[in-house]
């Protein structure tokens, strides 16, 4: 299992690798992904209507989730709706959050001491999130390289873990080992 936790490792920082010298093709694999998220929502709420875990009304998303994740997935091209879709996802995740950020740091003004970073920090993400509205290639190539660092970062975590968490078994059997020559 260790044996298999390191090659999973490797391959994610080999893909991450990838991913960091084609951040626009990698982007936009992320509509197939989307695509295959909205038809798994849309047949797990197919079938819990029918299991009548839930109510007939969640058909109202369900199915229109499952015939969106369809076309998507055969017809090529329509995953460019989902990229686009990410994209303008981001800029007004990105103007939400930096207006969330400036309404806190003004609420702790007086209350707390350095309330301007969180201000500072807000109207960045605010300029960020309009910046990616007017330039969303810009998005694309962030995102593409994003995706390519949490792979390579998780890659190196797999491996680490795996390293540590081998040492600590070997380390335990050996202590019990010990254990079983003293007695």
């Amino acid at each position: 299992m260790k044996v298999l936790s390191y090659i999973m490792g490797g391959i994610l920082i080999i893909g991450g690798i990838i991913c960091l010298f084609d951040p626009a093709d990698t982007f936009l694999s992320t509509g197939y992904i989307m695509a295959i998220m909205f038809l798994v929502f849309g047949i797990i709420g197919i079938v819990n209507v029918i299991l009548k875990r839930t109510p007939a009304i969640s058909l109202l998303a369900s199915i229109p989730a499952t015939i969106i994740g369809i076309i998507a997935i055969i017809r090529p091209g329509s995953t460019l709706v989902f990229d686009a879709f990410v994209i303008y996802l981001f800029a007004v995740w990105y103007v939400l959050q930096g207006i969330t950020t400036i309404i806190m740091a003004v609420q702790m003004k007086g209350k707390v001491r350095g309330w301007g970073f969180p201000l500072a920090i807000g109207i960045i993400s605010i300029v960020l999130g309009i910046y990616t509205f007017i330039y969303p290639a810009i998005a694309v190539i962030a995102i593409g390289i994003m995706i390519g660092i949490f792979l390579i970062e998780t890659g190196i975590d797999l491996i680490a873990i795996t390293a540590v968490i081998g040492s600590a078994a070997d380390h335990l059997r050996h202590h019990d080992d010990d254990d079983q020559a003293e007695k």
